[in-house]
């Protein structure tokens, strides 16, 4: 499997595995403003054309690149989505955050700093891997 699959930067460099950032499809600003967002996707799909999978970081670029896969037939359509967040895609399996128990550990970190009590600490909040059907 060919594409972008993200893991904390650590867990890479503590297995030996260097990342290779060519696979990394960064969007400049000046390009989703002018709303040339898919057509930039594209071009980018087009230079990796063995990419077998894509992961979005965002549900609003799981549907940008869902729309330039719809716009280019000559792109591989073979190639599986997942997103981070839901993008409302049919088929397309994505990550749900539990945004609840986020904002309730963010806040009880703030309440011990305005209290304070300063202890830099790592907070991970279990995901969970969904799949959006109509």
């Amino acid at each position: 499997m060919k594409g972008i699959i993200v893991f904390p930067t650590e867990d890479y460099l503590d297995q030996g595995i260097l990342l290779d950032k060519s696979f990394w499809c960064h969007v400049p600003i000046n390009v989703l403003r002018k709303d040339e967002t898919s057509s930039y996707i594209a071009d980018f799909l087009h230079m990796h054309k063995n990419m077998t999978v894509v992961f979005s970081l965002s549900a609003e670029m799981s549907n940008l690149t869902h729309e330039a896969f719809q716009q280019d037939a000559t792109l591989n359509q073979d190639v599986q989505f997942v997103s981070f967040d839901d993008p409302q895609i049919p088929n397309t399996p994505y990550i749900m955050q539990n945004e609840q128990q986020m904002a309730r550990s963010a806040i009880d970190l703030l309440l011990q700093q305005f209290n304070g009590e300063y202890n830099p600490q790592r907070v991970e909040v279990p995901v969970k891997l969904k799949s959006y059907d109509l």
